[in-house]
């Protein structure tokens, strides 16, 4: 349930409350208030907005009075306004509202939340897996069905911790089932090759792509980082904030993924001679610009000093690796290899620099309490059951350990 207010006139004030979709239309309740005209507007603005509280809270009161039976819509609409928007972040509550816009309210919106089963879950459910995008021609993933039964789950949920309704219908609900992709990472061989090709690229870029491989911080930790939080004494970054990006309302900061995300982790002196490099760059460009030269304390920012796109080294990664790709296809043609036996470095994403970093670590045998805390995980066993990945060679190196030692043993038995 969402509440407007706007000025209609010099002394003049409408309040709007939404009640819900019948019809498929949004149903709205309207209230006008008039003050006397030597009220200055702020004046005005404050004795509306008192209105408009009581009034919201005495047809607030009303919709969930004991015994109605709430349109889903309705309900939908107290739901985002009293639970999602307290207490979800920004970025989950946008998800939220574009799939109640986009699948939800089309198919609940005007059912009585007590008519609704677990059926009428699981038809939506299976018309969900079945949808195609009519501009794509694609299936929602199974991942993304899941999200939309979570979300019902919450809504119902809390519907009934409010009494208004006495079950939650997705409790007996059989999600789609989800298989793991899988993580290519790059070996050894193909990581020493994007670093040598990536010092020919941009500074920012270079420490960027530094960063992940060598500290495994998360895309939006990096791009969230501050010069303040660089101690190039200690050889240190402290990760504090992470930057996202949620549409309609831009890039912007916000706290560590979980507790255990706020750390410290020591990195290589490489990274600090590159941050001076990148130090170095700034303060040309901050002199070139001069006026138009938008002073701010993060790490990477754009050519005009302004903050970097949250979503910007990902597609920069992306467009490097397929020039790389290009490069290594084009030496390989000239040196008369075959179509069918050229080798290139596989396309990654950014992401997957922390699971190269995770998978490095724990090959060469540092121990795994160390690698989860570096990576900001709350439990060893998140990094055990997702980063360990067999990094090229260990795998066969593991072998020839187990066999050199039993056949060692049955030699020493034998003899």
């Amino acid at each position: 349930m969402a509440t407007c207010i706007e000025q209609r006139g010099r002394s003049s004030w409408r309040v709007s409350i939404s009640a819900g979709y019948k019809d498929g239309k949004q149903q709205k309740i309207h209230r006008s208030f008039r003050f006397p005209e030597e009220w200055s507007t702020e004046k005005q603005r404050k004795e509306v907005e008192k209105k408009a509280a009581i009034l919201y809270s005495e047809f607030f009161n009303k919709q969930i009075a004991p015994g109605r039976d709430m349109l889903f819509s309705e309900f939908a609409d107290l739901w985002l306004k009293e639970y999602a928007k307290i207490n979800l972040e920004e970025k989950n509550c946008y998800g939220a509202q574009s799939r109640l816009k986009g699948h939800i309210l089309p198919y609940f919106g005007n059912m009585r939340m007590s008519k609704i089963r677990t059926l009428t879950i699981t038809k939506f459910i299976n018309s969900l897996s079945a949808w195609k995008n009519p501009r794509t021609g694609f299936k929602l993933a199974p991942r993304t069905v899941i999200n939309y039964i979570t979300q019902l789950s919450s809504i119902f949920s809390t519907a009934v911790r409010w009494e208004i309704i006495s079950n939650n219908p997705c409790c007996r609900i059989i999600k789609p089932k989800v298989e793991s992709p899988d993580i290519v990472i790059p070996n050894e061989t193909e990581s020493v090759i994007i670093l040598k090709l990536l010092e020919q690229e941009s500074i920012k870029y270079q420490c960027i792509v530094y960063i992940g491989m060598m500290t495994g911080l998360r895309l939006g930790e990096i791009v969230g980082l501050k010069w303040s939080d660089i101690d190039f004494q200690a050889k240190q970054i402290t990760v504090v904030r992470a930057m996202t990006y949620v549409p309609k309302i831009g890039n912007f900061d916000k706290s560590t993924k979980t507790k255990t995300s706020k750390r410290t982790v020591t990195v290589p002196v490489i990274i600090l001679e590159k941050l001076i490099l990148l130090q170095s760059r700034q303060q040309l460009d901050r002199e070139r610009l001069g006026s138009k030269w938008q002073e701010n304390s993060y790490l990477f920012i754009s050519y005009d000093g302004s903050p970097l796109g949250h979503n910007t080294p990902s597609r920069w990664f992306r467009r490097f690796l397929l020039k790389v790709r290009q490069k290594q296809r084009d030496t390989q043609i000239a040196e008369g290899i075959s179509e069918d036996h050229i080798k290139v470095i596989p396309i990654i994403r950014f992401h997957d620099l922390r699971h190269f970093h995770a998978s490095i670590l724990l090959a060469e045998g540092v121990d795994l309490e160390t690698v989860s805390r570096r990576l900001g995980h709350a439990r060893t066993s998140t990094t055990a059951n997702i980063y360990c990945h067999p990094v090229m060679g260990r795998d066969a190196m593991a072998s020839d350990t187990i066999e050199n030692v039993l056949i060692k043993r049955a030699y020493l038995v034998n003899n």
